[in-house]
């Protein structure tokens, strides 16, 4: 039922501000489980995405959001949306056990800040230049939960073959993982988003006020996100790419059977061998097919906006 309403707010938007949501793509989108990884401009795509999913899937996926919005009723919302907190104690766990059981799919922005206040470049990995001109990676946490999701359910289904029970309780109760051996079978995926808007029209229009009044108790910063993006969502076109997707477990084939051929090392060994080898190349391997489908400049963006 929120998803349809979800509906009715982005219908309404379009007919209003003459803005259109656009998606390309789709058929690239598998039946797996599966971490959508995006591109982030807009704290509005934290319920866009998921409405433009459900619309042509009929999956319901889920999100992480800062924990600064998660007030009034955009914070009902978005708890209703079954959205996470960045600084939910508990995250990693719900992620892995949702994408290891197939519950639920999910949406992770690795960038980890929105696209208005900063410049991107790559070296030997994306690098971020933010608005106080500070430089770090883009992070790797979507690699490494796609990582952790298809090393953990290995190791269970390793568990069920040799009817080790110890080891199914220790997985089970350890990643929240449902009893029965009730899990996908299917290999989890990685599909790239890429999220562009054209044209940006600066200017004063009637969503702002009326967003302003809707959470009048969230802090000066969202209320400065909402007169910027307002002014984004104001007679633009939305246009969601969903790139090929990438079957992690195929892409890790041949590091695994090295590190399965190290029968001295221990499990924890092997996985935590695994994960460092590949985290910046799987990262770097879907940021790729994410920039390469961005056609405005992202400083050009910013310009228009403020």
């Amino acid at each position: 039922m929120l998803f349809k309403s979800t509906g009715f707010i982005i219908n309404l938007l379009e007919k209003i501000f003459k803005s259109n949501f656009h998606a390309t793509g789709v058929e690239n989108i598998p039946p797996n489980p599966t971490i959508f990884v995006a591109n982030h401009f807009t704290r509005s795509e934290t319920f866009i995405l998921p409405y433009i999913l459900y619309k042509y899937t009929k999956r319901r996926v889920r999100s992480l959001a800062d924990d600064k919005v998660f007030v009034g009723k955009l914070g009902e919302y978005l708890e209703k949306m079954e959205t996470l907190s960045t600084h939910n104690p508990k995250r990693n766990h719900i992620m892995l056990s949702d994408l290891i059981s197939g519950r639920r799919d999910w949406l992770i922005y690795p960038e980890g800040i929105m696209v208005k206040d900063k410049k991107i470049s790559k070296k030997q990995n994306y690098i971020i230049l933010s608005y106080n001109n500070k430089k770090r990676n883009v992070f790797t946490g979507a690699a490494v939960l796609a990582l952790k999701t298809v090393l953990c359910k290995k190791r269970y289904l390793n568990a069920i073959k040799k009817n080790n029970q110890k080891e199914l309780e220790l997985l089970e109760r350890e990643f929240a993982l449902p009893k029965g051996k009730n899990i996908s079978l299917m290999n989890t995926m990685i599909v790239p988003v890429n999220i562009t808007y054209y044209p940006e029209m600066p200017g004063p229009n009637r969503l702002k006020n009326t967003l302003q009044k809707f959470f009048k108790t969230a802090s000066a910063r969202i209320h400065e996100e909402i007169e910027i993006e307002s002014n984004i969502l104001a007679k633009s076109d939305v246009i969601i790419n969903f790139g090929k997707p990438i079957d992690v477990a195929e892409y890790i084939k041949n590091g695994q059977k090295i590190t399965d051929s190290l029968m001295i090392l221990p499990n924890k060994t092997k996985t935590n061998l695994i994960i460092r080898f590949f985290r910046y190349r799987l990262t770097n391997l879907f940021m790729e097919q994410i920039y390469n489908n961005i056609s405005l400049n992202f400083d050009h963006i910013f310009a228009l906006t403020i």
